[in-house]
């Protein structure tokens, strides 16, 4: 089915993400060349991206020609929320987040940054790699899901991390009235069937974030290769679902980042 399926995508980039950068923070800093396949990204500074030579060829004419490379399709991690239709997404400063339609601020600790948009689908690609028994298909599948990456921020280590991401509900195929408690229960059915959490534990909640509760799958994956905790924190706006995914070496460590979250005001 659609919804299972895109569901299965979604969570998979989610948790592609979160592994890429528990690998060590040094996975998600920005190299001088990029990973095969991987799209070119605009970051937040705009005078990071190189431009282009604008000079012709002086050479033999036939090879002014340009190169016949397939463009690949933008990443949708760094989709520009300002193209968004009005959705109500996050503002960030050199040290907070802030998202009014969410209830939340994050300060940014000594030891922990924003990661820039060059990061984030760098990250993605390690992800890929990391866990997609065929890389090239699911880049395709994930250039094609109609959603994108709000915010990452991480500690010096890699260890202790966050990100928001939106999903069009209509667009992925989900019910727009599903409810968040449906959306969390069908997440964590998903997980189970993927081999990386199948000693995982899982328990639906809720919990408060900033001035706001969500709905939330809590995942301790301490006793699995992945060596984390993780909560997912639900919620939707108008048409989109925004999920808040923290992730840590403990509950204890997913609480003190989930802390570090004050109400909007």
């Amino acid at each position: 089915m659609k919804t299972k399926k895109t569901l299965a995508i979604v969570l998979a980039l989610i948790m592609m993400l979160t592994l890429a950068a528990c690998n060590g923070s040094e996975n998600v800093t920005p190299s001088t060349g990029s990973p095969s396949g991987s799209p070119a990204v605009e970051t937040n500074d705009v005078d990071a991206t190189a431009p282009e030579s604008t000079e012709p060829e002086t050479t033999d004419p036939e090879s002014t020609e340009p190169e016949t490379t397939d463009p690949e399709p933008a990443d949708p991690a760094t989709t520009d929320p300002e193209s968004t239709d009005g959705i109500s997404v996050g503002e960030i400063t050199e040290t907070q987040y802030t998202n009014e339609a969410l209830g939340i601020l994050f300060t940014l600790a000594e030891d922990w940054r924003f990661a820039t948009n060059e990061e984030i689908a760098l990250a993605l690609q390690i992800g890929i790699d990391i866990v997609a028994d065929d890389a090239e298909s699911f880049r395709q599948m994930m250039q094609e899901q109609p959603f994108f990456f709000d915010v990452m921020a991480l500690d010096s280590t890699g260890m202790k991390n966050f990100n928001i991401n939106y999903n069009d509900m209509v667009q992925m195929g989900l019910p727009p009235l599903m409810s968040e408690s449906s959306i969390s229960a069908a997440t964590e059915m998903q997980f189970k069937d993927m081999s990386t959490y199948r000693d995982a534990e899982f328990e639906q909640g809720t919990h408060n974030l900033g001035s706001m509760e969500y709905v939330t799958l809590s995942i301790d994956a301490t006793e699995t290769p992945l060596g984390m905790y993780q909560r997912q924190y639900y919620k939707k706006l108008d048409t989109h679902l925004v999920i808040i995914t923290i992730s840590g070496i403990s509950m204890e460590s997913v609480d003190g980042i989930a802390d570090m979250f004050e109400p909007f005001e």
